[in-house]
């Protein structure tokens, strides 16, 4: 009885999703590229009390992200980091158990996505960042086929599923 109270059973689950387009602005890319340069020098200088970082980047103008500091970054990275310990590395013996989820066939049907990318007239970019852009525009119009995920009887806690299915995906992608 206990047994059956920690698991969660699906006969079949099929996900199947519509081909998808995804319109993104050169914009997001940039400040995108401009944020994690900020947050690589502001993990590797021990000087933590610089307030105005963001936004003398042109990355943050507003309070909007809840990051308004050096020391906020910080923060979140470590709140990053360690919101990625699973289960498994985190056990106790006295601990109730956990979910488990059996799914006697998983189908997770092949996904495709078309990426367009727009340009932003009204953008001041670096040189660093118009050769980005440059790419960018390379890559246009392409396609994104990521492979199904066929299989039976697995088995296992939810963040054991999660993490197969995201390796299958990311290898996929790689290709």
């Amino acid at each position: 009885d206990n047994y059956e109270n920690n698991l969660i059973y699906f006969e079949i689950f099929t996900l199947w999703l519509s081909p998808m387009q995804l319109d993104l602005d050169e914009e997001i890319f940039v400040r995108l590229t401009r944020l994690v340069q900020v947050l690589r020098q502001t993990l590797q200088s021990s000087n933590l009390n610089n307030q105005n970082i963001l936004q003398d980047n042109n990355i943050v103008t507003d309070k909007s992200w809840g990051i308004q500091n050096s020391i906020d970054i910080y923060n979140k990275y470590k709140q990053f980091v360690n919101q990625n310990q699973y289960e498994y590395t985190t056990y106790d013996i006295n601990a109730k158990p956990t979910k488990g989820i059996y799914f006697s066939l998983l189908q997770l049907h092949p996904i495709d996505i078309v990426l367009h990318i727009h340009p932003s007239p009204e953008f001041a970019l670096t040189t660093t960042e118009m050769a980005l852009v440059s790419l960018l525009t390379q890559i246009d119009s392409s396609r994104i086929c990521l492979n199904a995920l066929i299989t039976e009887h697995a088995y296992g806690s939810y963040t054991i599923i999660l993490e197969i299915i995201t390796k299958h995906y990311r290898a996929a992608l790689w290709k």
